[in-house]
């Protein structure tokens, strides 16, 4: 059994197969092997680090929304509802640290553009369950 297994591995190809093949949905690219540094977050000037939130990944996001929040960027606050937006539905039984960030966010940039933009997440049932604490909260 050893001797097959062995011998079978030396023929499976490199890359991993595509199971969703069948459905007629083609397969995202693969990721870059290299990722590109980026620089600090505190060294973007406003403008990068609005443009850096939605395409930012799970890693980056809490660090962003921060810094949005310690530059008290009103121009941030469309892109900080539509993170909340982004993770709608994961919340419910425990804080989405992304939405956790992006809420307390707009509580320190504060406003009535915050505000209504929070009120639209909880009319919207964007913030549910720990995280709709954070909303209301104060």
């Amino acid at each position: 059994m050893a001797l097959y297994a062995s011998a079978h591995r030396n023929d499976m190809p490199e890359q991993q197969l595509n199971l969703f093949s069948a459905s007629g949905i083609p397969a995202e690219q693969p990721l870059p092997q290299i990722l590109a540094l980026r620089p600090p977050v505190a060294d973007l000037d406003d403008e990068a680090l609005i443009a850096a939130i939605p395409a930012a990944n799970l890693g980056d996001c809490t660090a962003l929304a921060a810094e949005a929040a310690r530059r008290r960027l009103a121009a941030a606050i469309p892109v900080l509802e539509a993170l909340c937006r982004r993770f709608a539905g994961f919340g419910i039984d425990r804080v989405v640290p992304e939405q956790s960030a992006a809420l307390r966010a707009l509580a320190v940039i504060g406003g009535r553009d915050a505000a209504q933009a929070v009120s639209r997440l909880i009319a919207r049932g964007v913030v549910q369950g720990p995280a709709l604490g954070l909303a209301v909260g104060p």
